[in-house]
């Protein structure tokens, strides 16, 4: 199958699925939302006040003209009015003096004529609050309840993607730059742990504390080799050999001094990303010895596809490192270089042996994809790489099966290194996730490799395929995360609390990490245990109430996992066990829990609902 990698028509974008994230105001005036001016986003802020206040004005204005006209109107026809007026103002006071309306989706109650439902989803357990429902990009949000609409607020930062900025606001976010009453923030990593312990108890953010031993390159290296080392290089040989300068020159001068000539390298800083400060050498004198890189061993015989290398860029979610809960996106990006590949040639040219997008995008050659199914340009979706693969008779499920087996062995090397951050970084398993993403390279006999992994991903949407999978993405990630409304008592800085809606708030009991006697008293047996076989059972039979809570939020983010496959855990994840290098108890919890009920998810579903029904998962009791 041939490929077309020659310049598309020009395409017009249609519909508000595909604009650019910009607006505009009454006046005609344009403003960029690009998250990366500040400036820019409170100018936006402003105006659409401005406007909201001129309509509001005009509308005034209107009733006015229509009083003045109207005078000469004899003393009947005005009392008419009045009586009318009177009519109207009942029903109005009637309507506000209505119980709070939701969404069924929320509580199970109906919504009622002319009122806009809340944007939230129900649990599927009573006695849980319901979730925020997050919309799509392309999504034209309704008119919310100023009181509920207040509880609805995000904070800025400049990391923001603007395609998540369009689903916050289609989902009825406020985005906000002052103040500490939001609920959720979208920024970049850090080492930073205190900053975790600052946030309130329904803040949520977008990073796990201690992501820097998967997202630095060195870091990332040293625990896969300390696998490879420990299990063998059949288990852990898919990141290609890398060396840490200058930490390791003397091993790597020892290496080239052997194995070095006529062999080709690629030298990267640890930490950065979007193809900075890449170098491809095959010559001693071109190595910085003394810097702070990688270098790692080039793979010079890459799978080609019209002559051009092309990596994958795979999305995946982390909800949780203790329980490990990992979920992979099913589609994502196939990016090309954007010259034809020559081994052993043209080592500086970027274009020919880098498949960063942000790199390939400054070549004149470079094409842009107009779809998702489309074979154009030098981007592609999974959906197209699969189809041009089985044409070429490649087992595609063999080969996602090999790339699912690298995700989840990777986590697992930093498992033991972010669980002991998060001990020391966080008091409630609420506050935050991380979506990574993951770059693999095939080989020419389509072994996939590990070539770094990314933290905070680019969410950028510069055409119509990365908007079509970006946007449910993104989307795709909040309704996992799982966001809870707080409760007025929560925010409230002026000591008037409004309690309409704290029925429905975040309750962090739900989330807290403390445990109670009996809970650790358990936890301690299980942990003792030393084959599969003896807690397999035992562990289900006395759920306690910090059990039902990990299970609760598990099956609550199970149910949005939509376009999400889920890796871990599964009712054959134990196979994963013998690399920990401790067996958790809440790992063990979810294995007994995939064992029993995987295959039947409805009637776990309905044990756990029965211990909801009496509180169980709220307070002492247990089973």
């Amino acid at each position: 199958m041939q490929a077309d990698l020659g310049h598309p028509k020009p395409r017009k974008f249609e519909g508000s699925s595909s604009r650019c994230a910009a607006t505009s105001t009454s006046n005609g005036c344009m403003i960029n939302l690009n998250p990366d001016s500040d400036e820019e986003w409170l100018t936006y802020e402003k105006l659409t006040e401005i406007v909201f206040l001129r309509s509001k004005a005009k509308s005034t204005d209107h009733r006015s003209a229509f009083l003045r006209n109207n005078q000469a109107k004899s003393v009947d026809v005005i009392r008419h009015q009045s009586a009318k007026l009177a009519k109207n103002k009942s029903i109005v006071l009637k309507n506000a003096a209505q119980p709070v309306v939701f969404d069924k989706r929320a509580d199970g109650d109906k919504a009622t004529e002319n009122v806009s439902p809340l944007p939230l989803r129900a649990s599927l357990f009573p006695r849980v609050s319901p979730y925020v429902l997050f919309q799509s990009h392309d999504h034209i949000p309704k008119k919310l309840p100023k009181d509920f609409a207040r509880l609805l607020k995000w904070k800025f930062t400049t990391s923001m993607p603007r395609v998540l900025i369009k689903i916050l606001i289609s989902s009825g976010y406020q985005v906000v730059n002052k103040g500490t009453d939001w609920s959720g923030v979208w920024n970049l990593s850090s080492k930073d742990t205190a900053r975790y312990q600052r946030m309130k108890s329904f803040q949520k953010m977008n990073n796990i504390p201690g992501s820097e031993n998967i997202g630095n390159k060195d870091l990332l290296w040293t625990h896969l080799n300390r696998m490879s080392r420990k299990f063998g290089p059949q288990e852990y040989n898919f990141m290609p050999r890398t060396y840490v300068l200058p930490k390791e020159i003397q091993k790597f001068e020892s290496m080239w001094s052997r194995h070095g000539m006529g062999t080709t390298w690629i030298i990267k800083p640890p930490s950065a990303g979007r193809g900075q400060g890449i170098k491809i050498v095959n010559q001693w004198w071109e190595i910085p010895k003394w810097h702070s890189v990688i270098i790692q061993r080039y793979i010079t015989r890459p799978k080609l596809i019209n002559g051009l290398k092309f990596d994958l860029r795979i999305y995946v979610l982390l909800t949780s490192i203790n329980p490990m809960r990992i979920y992979v996106y099913k589609e994502g990006l196939v990016r090309f270089a954007s010259v034809r590949y020559v081994r052993g040639a043209n080592l500086s040219d970027k274009y020919m042996h880098l498949t960063n997008s942000s790199v390939n995008k400054q070549n004149p050659a470079y094409v842009v994809n107009d779809g998702v199914n489309s074979f154009k340009g030098h981007k592609w979706s999974f959906a197209s790489l699969w189809s041009y693969l089985r044409q070429e008779r490649v087992d595609v499920a063999d080969l996602w099966s090999r790339i699912k087996d690298i995700i989840v062995k990777t986590f697992i090397s930093v498992e033991s290194s972010m669980n002991a951050t998060i001990l020391q970084s966080l008091v409630s398993s609420y506050t935050c996730y991380e979506l990574y993403g993951f770059d693999v390279l095939l080989d020419e006999s389509l072994r996939p490799w590990l070539l770094e992994v990314n933290i905070l991903p680019s969410l950028q949407t510069d055409s119509p395929l990365d908007i079509a999978i970006k946007g449910p993405l993104v989307k795709d990630v909040l309704n996992v995360a799982g966001y809870q409304i707080p409760k007025n008592e929560q925010i409230s800085s002026n000591g008037v609390c409004n309690k309409k809606y704290d029925s429905i708030g975040h309750n962090y009991r739900l989330y807290s990490t403390a445990l109670n006697l009996h809970e650790k008293t358990k936890q301690n047996e299980i942990n003792a245990m030393q084959t599969r076989d003896e807690y397999l059972d035992g562990i289900l039979q006395n759920l306690t109430r910090d059990d039902l809570r990990q299970l609760i939020r598990y099956e609550d983010e199970l149910s949005q996992a939509d376009n999400f496959e889920k890796l871990f855990p599964t009712k054959d994840s134990y196979l994963y066990f013998k690399f920990f290098e401790v067996e958790r108890y809440y790992d063990r919890l979810l294995d007994a829990w995939e064992y029993r009920y995987s295959d039947n998810r409805k009637e776990g579903i309905r044990r756990l609902q029965r211990h909801c029904e009496t509180m169980q998962h709220l307070d002492q009791a247990t089973d």
